[in-house]
């Protein structure tokens, strides 16, 4: 996702006008009074900017206040909303159609990331050609009804091994499951794929508990290691299909799932070192 036209000329103006303001209130970069000369300045001299207003939050408030290059109403409630913005380091996950994963480095929030007049992972790619599995050094921004990026992007010469990889996939996953995946950054974080509701699943569940108890007495070792495993994944299966469930409420149910595997492993490694199979 990227901004449309409009969007996009309405960001860059807002942002022209704020770094003009802010250097014309600390003096940081020569030659940048305006707007327009703000527009031609280095991305480093941006950055710089950027670095003193994250650090003085107030100078966005004088800013909306004082509007000085009379901006639209629409963009001054714009540069209003920049004080929900996110600093961080995030891991860039992955890159989707829509959006990218961007997983904070200090909180482990999962927010989606849309670009400005590039996709996000355009922009990455130039940098890394993986154009993701990187730490980006960015802002988020709310802008018109979606999370981007404020433009300056530092990527961070990181190399992740598979363990590192996976753990902040298995982050991604456990918030999409939640329905914790952030797409906005004004008021109060919704969820941004709410989880999916399919049929009552707990009956046919039930019934593989009390198909369990009617089995009867296994022929074989591995058998009865088998059945004695059907029931504490019936039994796992019925917890996570509560959605009330307490994450906690998992445990001894996972801890029966283990035990009645290890017995199905001892079984298989009999009949392995058994010499007459």
């Amino acid at each position: 996702m990227i901004l449309s036209p409009d969007h996009a000329r309405e960001f860059f103006d807002v942002w022209a006008s704020l770094d003009a303001f802010v250097n014309r209130r600390r003096a940081i970069v020569p030659g940048c009074q305006t707007a327009a000369e703000c527009r031609g300045t280095t991305r480093a001299s941006l950055r710089a900017l950027r670095d003193a207003l994250w650090r003085e939050p107030t100078l966005l408030d004088a800013f909306v206040e004082d509007n000085p290059d009379a901006l639209a109403p629409r963009a001054i409630a714009a540069a209003d909303g920049f004080r929900h913005a996110v600093k961080d380091r995030f891991y860039v996950e992955r890159v989707l159609k829509g959006h990218a994963v961007f997983i904070s480095i200090s909180t482990s929030r999962v927010y989606l990331v849309g670009g400005l007049a590039e996709d996000v992972g355009d922009v990455l790619s130039r940098a890394s050609p993986a154009g993701s599995a990187l730490v980006a050094d960015t802002v988020l921004l709310p802008f018109a009804g979606h999370i981007v990026w404020d433009g300056i992007v530092g990527v961070l010469n990181v190399n992740f091994g598979p363990g590192i990889r996976q753990e902040f996939k298995e982050k991604y996953l456990a918030a999409k499951a939640r329905g914790q995946l952030i797409d906005t950054l004004e008021g109060a974080p919704r969820p941004a794929v709410p989880p999916k509701r399919g049929p009552d699943r707990r009956p046919a569940v039930t019934a593989v508990l009390r198909a369990v108890e009617e089995l009867g007495k296994p022929d074989t070792e591995l058998q009865g290691a088998a059945f004695r495993l059907l029931k504490p994944c019936a039994r796992l299966a019925l917890v996570t299909l509560d959605d009330r469930h307490d994450d906690h409420e998992l445990v001894a149910p996972l801890r029966s799932v283990r035990r009645a595997l290890k017995q199905v492993e001892v079984a298989l490694a009999r009949l392995e070192d058994d010499p007459g199979r």
